[in-house]
This record gives structure tokens, C-alpha cells and sequence, in this order.
């Protein structure tokens, strides 16, 4: 058992992180951190102040946007980096173009909890929001300006969206739903994990791995789900599941590796069940 113990202490980390400098010791001096978002090429904090700061990899800040007079809930890039999207309990998406500053506003009468580019968001502008109302809204240009065109309604607050490709999904109080955002045709409806966690205390994560496989983290419970085609008809499957001993906060795509068999990474805290098992073990 001691010689297990010591070979455990020998293995290196499968990742090494640092705590971010730069400019971030003095901003949290002024404000908190509300949501992060990160691309290849930068990362961005929205914070209480309605505030948001682009950092380099090492945290030093390139940008600083005053977008919303309340605290900024979710933070969206599109696949390029050019635009950047952000919602608050103002009622407002801010659209920013990280080259000329320019912001387009759009106004809603309700808080927002989320909001995601399409990812080409440079060729055909779309985004998609949702907030505790409950309502997906679908915004595109028209000839007459915007166009704001409800999707989805009648389930519960709207906790969490993602675009990828042709795919939408989003989380509710029931599970969560995706669309094919060309065709507008449904494809699945994956429901909330039995026993899951109340939604308030641990929001629901997705990410897409692949163009078509989706990564859904709720409370303890991680889900592994695939888009499959069968004719004309798009479906989804749960391919893998499984629980944990914490509550996830985040989950990301993690590069397949043969020998720690790792293929996402996820962030996440002991439960107090865990933690109290732990001590008495």
C-alpha cells in the first residue's frame, strides 16, 4: 500500500495551472468576477460592475468594455474572435466588434441569463438568448432591422445555451433540448438526471466536444451524447453516463489520451456527503 501511495505521488499532473496575474490582482482590487469565456487567442472576464476586461493568456488586459449597468450572467465569442456577446438582468445583449468597438444593443423586457453567437457570426449575424422567463429568443437581421423570434417557451427558466455548427442546445428545468438551427427541426430532448441537484444551486453545462457530440454536465452527473442521422431524421443518443462524488462546474473537451484515458477535463467541488465520508474514512 505504501509502495501504491509513493508511485501516486511520483505521477505528474495530467494538467499544471497557475494562478492568472497581470492585470487580474487589480481589477478584483475594484470588482468580482461574475462569468469567463476563453478563446485560442485570448480570454475575457464579465464582472459584478458590468464590466468587461480582454486578457492575454497571462492575464495582462488588452480591453476593457462597459457593456451593462447590472452583473454580467454569460459571455459568448464567435469562432473567429471578431465579435463578442454579452447579457445581463438588464434586460440587454451587447454585441461587440473587438476591432472597431463598435457595440450593437438589443433590448429585451426581461433579464438574460445567456447568450451564444452563431459561430459565423461574421457572415450571417445570429444569436440566440434565454433568461428565467423561460423564452428562447432567435435574433437575426431582417430588412427592417432585427428580428426577434421566440423559439421555445413553457419550460422553466432558460439556464444555459450553445451553438455549434448547425446546433442549438439549451438547458430548462426539465433537461435539455436541441434543434437544427437551419431547418428549425427538433432533435432531441435529453432529460434532467434522476436525483439531479436543483438547478439553482448547480447550473447545467454543455459543451460540444465534437461537431456532433455533446457533453452535458448536471450537478453530479455527466452525460455523453451523439447526433446521429437516420434518413431525413436527426437524433440524439446518450452514449456514456456517469456520476461523481462532486458538483461539476464546468466541463471542456480534454484531447483523447491512451494512457490517462482522459477525454474532458471537468471543474467541480467535493459535495458535503463526499467531503464528511472523507474526514470519517
Amino acid at each position: 500500500d505504501e509502495d501504491e501511495d509513493e508511485d501516486e505521488d511520483d505521477e505528474e499532473p495530467v494538467l499544471k495551472y497557475q494562478r492568472l496575474e497581470g492585470s487580474v490582482p487589480e481589477i478584483l482590487k475594484r470588482d468580482s468576477i461574475s462569468c469567463f469565456a476563453a478563446h485560442e487567442k485570448f480570454l475575457v472576464v464579465g464582472t459584478a460592475g458590468g464590466n468587461i476586461h480582454l486578457l492575454d493568456i497571462n492575464g495582462f488586459e488588452s480591453i476593457k468594455l462597459k457593456t451593462h449597468d447590472q452583473p454580467i450572467n454569460f459571455i459568448s465569442l464567435d469562432a473567429s474572435g471578431d465579435y463578442l456577446a454579452s447579457c445581463a438582468d438588464d434586460g440587454k445583449v451587447v454585441v461587440t466588434n473587438l476591432f472597431s468597438r463598435q457595440m450593437k444593443t438589443v433590448k429585451f423586457n426581461q433579464a438574460m441569463s445567456c447568450v451564444e453567437l452563431s459561430p459565423t457570426y461574421t457572415q450571417k449575424p445570429m444569436f440566440v438568448v434565454g433568461g428565467p422567463k423561460g423564452e428562447l429568443y432567435l435574433n437575426q437581421k431582417g430588412f427592417f432591422g432585427d428580428n426577434n423570434k421566440i423559439i421555445h417557451s413553457g419550460e422553466g427558466p432558460i439556464a444555459t445555451v450553445s451553438w455549434n455548427g448547425n446546433y442549438v442546445a439549451w438547458a430548462n428545468a426539465y433537461g435539455v433540448k436541441a434543434i437544427n438551427a437551419a431547418t428549425r427541426a427538433p432533435i432531441a430532448y435529453v432529460a434532467q438526471p434522476e436525483d439531479a441537484m436543483d438547478p439553482n444551486q448547480s447550473r447545467c453545462n454543455i459543451v460540444w466536444s465534437t461537431p456532433s457530440t455533446m457533453l452535458i454536465a448536471w450537478g453530479d452527473c455527466v452525460q455523453v451524447c451523439n447526433i446521429e442521422r437516420i434518413g431525413k431524421k436527426e437524433t440524439m443518443k446518450i452514449t456514456a453516463a456517469f456520476r461523481t462524488d462532486f458538483v461539476i462546474c464546468g466541463v471542456a473537451p480534454f484531447n483523447f489520451d491512451a494512457a490517462t484515458k482522459l477525454s474532458m477535463a471537468l471543474l467541480a467541488y467535493p459535495t458535503p456527503s463526499a467531503s464528511s465520508e472523507k474526514k470519517g474514512g
